[in-house]
């Protein structure tokens, strides 16, 4: 996975754009110079606040009349930018992660209300809980996507930019903001409560100075970002987009629930299967059995160490997969069975979905998605993810 920046700047244009800022300032804060640069060439540019500005934490006498007057700063910084099409959301503000279902609806509301080219999202490796709930809901949007509905035509051929705000993610997309430095920092200037109590003119100026680390010395300031598509989000687990990022997901491990006995099949593939285990070994569910069948191959090995305990299944000649699935089957002793080949990987969440599901009365087989990934070789790095899609999803 390379995370360097990249050498060149990009010049992105829409024709209309949607940001998703958790907090008022946010959007200065990460895409502030893309947002002039889209007004200033014609774009319809709106801006969804999802927190009501109240003050979180912080230790505020009057949260009404500060919430107040962050709404006419938000309002004030915005037509500095040159956008005027505004939604407040008004959810508690440093609470957004017990709002996520009610964030993702307004999201969904405004892309199905504005069918944007272009979305700007808040990074998921950002330090603040409500940025990460902000993305949370973005994802929860996007990801159950399968098509047939007002919002599938709404995202058709959607651009996604994630911005950093509060902590440096690892772009791939630099975008030259030169020549809006004044204009950013008269917007984030528009913000005077929060440079009452923050150094955020020098923090805005100062993302934007290091993000020319990796260009020429004529770009003087620079934004980041991450570009995805829809097909990432429908693709990728949460916990999984974030790894792919180059992030860390904050993941809980589930020790209550039924025993898994996941059925691996391989033959030969010793690179592939460490993998595909260590996919098993990084999830959250730890009720784990692995039945490892060699279909007719070399011994495998499983690394020291491994968290879950491994049944080897030797076939002394290769019987193929149904009869190697079989086999597997037969030294299970979980209550319930799974199935990973060793050319596969499971999100993190994986089997405690399938166990969540499973709870449900009289349930005998649940399942989930799987998507496939295209990969290319490339001599210099190796094999590379082209491409995600989902071929297999009827629901």
């Amino acid at each position: 996975m390379d995370l360097a920046p990249p050498g060149v700047t990009t010049q992105v244009s829409a024709n209309s754009a949607l940001v998703i800022a958790p907090h008022f300032d946010d959007e200065v804060l990460g895409c502030g110079g893309l947002i002039a640069q889209l007004t200033a060439a014609g774009a319809k540019v709106g801006v969804l606040f999802l927190a009501d500005g109240s003050g979180g934490v912080e230790e505020i006498a009057d949260r009404d009349a500060y919430a107040r007057r962050r709404h006419k700063e938000a309002a004030r910084g915005l037509k500095i930018l040159g956008v005027t099409d505004i939604e407040f959301l008004d959810l508690p503000d440093g609470s957004l992660s017990a709002h996520v279902d009610e964030a993702a609806e307004a999201v969904r509301r405004a892309l199905v209300a504005r069918r944007p080219d272009l979305l700007l999202a808040v990074s998921p490796l950002e330090i603040s809980a409500d940025h990460r709930a902000a993305f949370a809901a973005t994802h929860a949007v996007l990801s159950g996507l399968r098509g047939g509905t007002d919002l599938d035509a709404a995202v058709d051929g959607l651009e996604i930019l994630l911005y950093e705000a509060n902590h440096p993610a690892f772009p791939d997309v630099l975008v030259d903001v030169s020549d809006k430095v004044d204009l950013i920092r008269s917007a984030i200037e528009a913000h005077a409560s929060q440079l009452e109590l923050h150094n955020y003119r020098e923090v805005t100026l100062g993302l934007r100075s290091l993000r020319t680390a990796s260009l020429s010395p004529v770009v003087t300031a620079a934004e980041g970002y991450r570009r995805l598509t829809v097909q990432d989000f429908v693709t990728s687990s949460r916990a999984g987009m974030i790894r792919r990022l180059g992030g860390v997901p904050e993941l809980h491990d589930v020790d209550d629930g039924p025993t898994i006995s996941v059925v691996v099949r391989t033959k030969d593939r010793p690179q592939l299967l460490a993998q595909a285990l260590e996919s098993l070994a990084a999830g959250t569910y730890r009720r784990v059995e692995v039945v490892l069948v060699n279909d007719g191959g070399k011994p495998p090995s499983v690394r020291d160490g491994f968290p879950f305990p491994v049944v080897l299944v030797n076939l002394p000649d290769n019987l193929g997969r149904a009869a190697a699935a079989n086999a597997g089957v037969d030294k299970a002793t979980g209550e319930w069975v799974a199935f990973l080949d060793d050319d596969d990987l499971a999100e993190p969440e994986h089997l405690a979905t399938l166990a969540g599901l499973s709870a449900a009365a009289g349930t005998p087989v649940v399942y989930t998605d799987a998507a496939v990934g295209v990969y290319e070789l490339d001599p210099q790095s190796g094999w590379r993810e082209v491409a995600r899609r989902l071929p297999y999803s009827r629901d």
